[in-house]
């Protein structure tokens, strides 16, 4: 939605797009419309750490990708009109890369120090993860036409009761 509406306003509220961008456009889109879902059927039926594998490979190939195509070391890109530098180029990608690579961190530190503070929650509430946490689900019949279902959770409550 965000493409078809930035293609429409460069095209109309500004000086128009570049006939290569229509021809990319065209070529995008059935592409997009059988493999969004495609890619959403097939991650419904994998294991999210397979799908989590999928992704960095893919993301290793789409870097090593662009440095073959944008060859940052090389001074290719640059000119008068440009003025820019290789070493400048290097520093900024290395940069951004390593500032990606710590705002991963940081959350992956933020979700460890809250996953452990939802087990502290959970064991001072008298949880502990050596009880199952099954629920069962028990149907009562209200009236001919009515039916309720209570959540039990009595496996739980058998083991606490006997600790």
């Amino acid at each position: 939605v965000n493409t078809v509406v930035a293609a429409l306003y460069r095209e109309y509220g500004m000086d128009g797009l570049q006939p290569d961008a229509w021809g990319f456009f065209k070529v995008c889109t059935p592409i997009v419309v059988v493999g969004a879902p495609l890619g959403s059927l097939l991650g419904s039926f994998l294991h999210r750490l397979v799908l989590a594998a999928f992704v960095y490979v893919t993301d290793f190939a789409q870097f090593v990708g662009a440095l073959y195509v944008v060859r940052p070391w090389t001074d290719e890109k640059c000119n008068e009109a440009t003025d820019c530098n290789s070493t400048h180029i290097c520093l900024s990608s290395a940069g951004i890369m390593v500032a990606g690579l710590l705002c991963f961190y940081v959350l992956q530190y933020a979700g460890e120090k809250l996953i452990s503070k939802n087990d502290e929650i959970e064991k001072a509430a008298g949880w502990s993860p050596d009880i199952p946490r099954e629920l069962s689900i028990e149907k009562i019949k209200i009236s001919e036409e009515k039916w309720s279902e209570v959540a039990t959770n009595e496996s739980f409550a058998a083991q606490e009761a006997r600790s």
